[in-house]
């Protein structure tokens, strides 16, 4: 069995090769890309989404640009820091920036992002002596980076999180001595949550009721924040499906929130 092994190994370095099936495979990756896109986007009506952007100041529309920008660009570090980690100093920043951002942008649409993203990153770093244990680890380190950042940003800005029932409750529990802006835990189902003697905790239906209470006395409070508050500050956080990659928490301000439900009645009327 090692001796088949052995020769079907040698037979695949020498007839086929890794940078072939690197070639092959990265062929393949684009192709479901386009393919994806393509469906995704059979059912967009531009004419709606066009009319909907002359709404917006072209200032807001030119500056969450350069934020798309900023963004991809910060991706271009992942794979750098993660270079230098394992002692590979000698791929530039450009290749690691090529190899990021294509790995990412491509994995992250079509799913399956350790297969998709390893298999670009082997196609571009092999060039440069990196082997399949490499990518590996670049993988590993790049998510490990990833979840730290996000980690670290819940955990300061977090005040009031939302569960649904007791097992949850536990977990926010469990983590709430690492999260110190904490306040309170909003929970919606009361079944099992009379053991627990936490002064954070609060059912939904006592939070909507001081909420009304507040509504009472300041009838005008409601417009007041809304006055307040800026259209490019972040107005709904709400997790993504998890379908194509691991789940995320989508920041929408509150100018991105109200352009959806203008663009929700001009397609209403349309119809």
């Amino acid at each position: 069995m090692l001796r088949l092994l052995t020769t079907l190994g040698r037979g695949f370095k020498e007839k086929i090769g890794w940078k072939r099936l690197g070639i092959a495979a990265s062929v393949l990756i684009i192709a479901l890309a386009i393919t994806s896109l393509v469906h995704t986007l059979k059912g967009v009506d531009t004419g709606v989404i066009l009319t909907a952007l002359t709404d917006i100041a072209p200032h807001r529309i030119a500056l969450a640009a350069l934020c798309v920008v900023g963004a991809f660009c910060t991706l271009t570090f992942y794979d750098f820091f993660a270079l230098r980690t394992i002692g590979k100093t000698h791929v530039p920043y450009r290749i690691a920036a090529l190899s990021s951002f294509t790995s990412y942008t491509i994995g992250h649409n079509i799913g399956a992002t350790v297969f998709t993203g390893g298999a670009i990153r082997f196609r571009i770093y092999s060039d440069y002596g990196l082997s399949a244990i490499d990518v590996a680890k670049i993988c590993f380190i790049s998510g490990l980076t990833f979840w730290l950042g996000n980690t670290f940003v819940l955990g300061i800005g977090i005040l009031a999180p939302f569960a649904e029932d007791e097992e949850q409750v536990d977990k926010l529990l469990g983590l709430a001595d690492r999260v110190p802006n904490l306040r309170h835990i909003i929970y919606s189902d009361p079944r099992g949550m009379r053991k627990y003697d936490d002064p954070r905790l609060m059912e939904a239906s006592k939070l909507v009721g001081l909420g009304r209470d507040r509504a009472a006395r300041e009838p005008d409070l409601y417009d007041r924040l809304v006055d307040a508050t800026d259209g490019d500050d972040v107005a709904i956080l709400c997790t993504t499906s998890g379908t194509t990659a691991n789940p995320k928490l989508a920041m929408l301000s509150g100018e991105l929130a109200g352009m959806a439900q203008r663009v929700r009645g001009l397609a209403r009327n349309a119809t």
